[in-house]
């Protein structure tokens, strides 16, 4: 007989409990449209010598990118480093940053990209094994629903680790970051029919593993 736990469960969709996966943490950045945003304008100033302007770009986007590379990395120590990493690169590679291109949080994504793949490389040459960090889940509403969201939840970050690397980034930036297709093609510098392949087959692919950990 299932168990009331079970019962419950069967209530909650698979969708619903991504959504509430990629909900905790920071919330997902603005992307601008056509004008040109502060963040443009800012990094505009960086590139020219004032370097100050960049730790008010940090305040802005070092809470997307660390939740960015932990739901990636699934290790909150790597997500850490690989943030000071990126504004490192930023400093490092101001002098290519082109407004008129894309949008700093594209540009900015983009190191992002480079700085996961780098990390994946590092990784696989020392054959160190990555530690799967407990997520910090806050939640209000009732506790047994919340409790049941969580385990639920748990699933999905499960789920997501037994994605390979590639796999995670391009759900991440399409689902929790909410770049569009374009977006990501730029910074992963394939076509755009490329991306919406990979993200069906990434979603499809966790669809699969998180209905088997149910089966247990």
């Amino acid at each position: 007989m299932a168990s009331r736990t079970g019962r419950v469960f069967s209530t909650i969709t698979f969708s619903q409990a991504f959504l509430y996966y990629l909900e905790m943490g920071a919330r997902p950045i603005s992307w601008k449209g056509s004008a040109l945003s502060s963040d443009d304008e800012l990094m505009i100033r960086v590139k020219h010598g004032d370097l100050d302007k960049l730790a008010v770009l940090y305040e802005r986007y070092n809470r997307a990118l660390f939740a960015f590379f932990f739901k990636v990395t699934l290790n909150s120590q790597a997500s850490e480093d690989l943030v000071q990493t990126v504004f490192f690169k930023i400093i490092k590679y101001r002098s290519q940053y082109r407004a008129e291109q894309g949008s700093f949080a594209t540009w900015m994504f983009r190191i992002a990209h480079n700085a996961n793949i780098d990390h994946y490389h590092s990784l696989e040459r020392s054959r160190n094994e990555v530690r799967i960090d407990e997520a910090d889940v806050r939640g209000d509403g009732d506790p047994d629903d919340d409790i049941l969201k969580k385990e639920r939840s748990g699933r999905i970050k499960e789920a997501l680790g037994l994605l390979t690397g590639g796999q995670r980034e391009v759900l991440i930036l399409s689902r929790y970051q909410g770049l569009k297709y374009e977006e990501i093609a730029e910074i992963m510098k394939c076509r755009v029919g490329t991306v919406k392949a990979r993200v069906f087959r990434a979603m499809e692919k966790l669809r699969r593993i998180y209905r088997r950990l149910e089966d247990f």
